[in-house]
């Protein structure tokens, strides 16, 4: 028998873009910061900070953020006017398990990870985007399977012992 993963992450309708200033990422328009797709963030250039559902995430250059469909998010507390944020933004059809896990904290892509976002940049830019939409759907999987490998789903807490208080001794 072969192998097989049928739940394994798989998405589609990827959009890659650039914010370069401060106004264009902290836009006014409440329809923009909550919507039905995920959202992956790297950045690049400039510290700052999400509010991702009232909780603050403060990013440094080189960290990288997934917020859910559906999270209302906004940015906050930018250091300088020009700033550079990769923003993809993507539908997933399987796999949603994993990326869950992603969510609601930072990331510390390592040098592999950064060099596929790389290369999706590179297709992305391309001006033949058609010809390069299932490279750059594959690559952009295999960078959410590597992330969700480094942070896998933690399994739910069970007490290995019952306790009539609320508080646990060890």
């Amino acid at each position: 028998t072969g192998w097989d993963a049928p739940q394994r992450l798989r998405t589609r309708n990827a959009i890659l873009f650039l914010r370069t200033d401060k106004q264009a990422l902290q836009q006014r328009n409440f329809s923009h910061r909550i919507h039905h797709r995920h959202v992956l963030l790297f950045v690049l250039q400039t510290n700052g900070t999400i509010s991702v559902d009232g909780i603050p995430h403060s990013l440094t250059e080189g960290h990288a953020f997934l917020v859910l469909p559906y999270q209302f998010h906004h940015y906050i507390d930018i250091n300088k006017n020009n700033l550079r944020w990769l923003f993809i933004t993507f539908e997933c059809t399987e796999g949603n398990a994993a990326l869950a896990e992603l969510g609601n904290r930072i990331i510390h892509p390592n040098q592999t990870e950064l060099k596929v976002t790389e290369q999706m940049v590179a297709l992305w830019t391309n001006a033949h985007r058609t010809q390069s939409a299932a490279e750059l759907l594959t690559l952009l999987d295999l960078l959410l399977l590597n992330l969700s490998k480094r942070y896998p789903i933690q399994p739910a807490h069970s007490p290995a012992r019952h306790s009539s208080s609320w508080f646990s001794r060890d």
